[in-house]
């Protein structure tokens, strides 16, 4: 086990390397929005499970890496010139699940909010 660590290690540093600072930017980004939205997708999956948050972690948890194994993948094909077709496929399933989820979440726990924009108020 802990030979294949050091491999996977060894294999992430590598790509480190190559990546340039854009895509190392985008990865960023979407790990950060993987991880703002977990909560909101456990919940909609736990909904479906009786309230089961733990099973519904494991699905978010399911969703957001498939989705970031897929741009992996993704930048894999694209660099060997492969077709992504297929790949992208997945991201737009993967990303349609976690749209659905986090808009019940937002439907469900909506709350008006007001803001002050140069001493006006307006609320939503």
């Amino acid at each position: 086990m802990e030979g294949n660590v050091i491999v996977i290690k060894r294999y992430l540093r590598s790509e480190l390397r190559r990546m340039d600072g854009v895509q190392i930017v985008l990865f960023l980004a979407l790990f950060l929005a993987l991880v703002g939205s977990m909560k909101h997708v456990a919940w909609a999956f736990a909904t479906l499970e009786s309230g089961d948050m733990i099973a519904g972690y494991i699905q978010a948890v399911a969703i957001d890496v498939g989705l970031f194994g897929l741009a992996f993948g993704i930048q894999q094909r694209k660099r060997e010139r492969r077709s992504t077709r297929m790949l992208w496929g997945g991201v737009v399933l993967f990303s349609a699940v976690s749209t659905y989820a986090n808009l019940l979440h937002g439907l469900a726990f909506a709350q008006p909010v007001s803001l002050s924009l140069g001493g006006g108020r307006m609320c939503l």
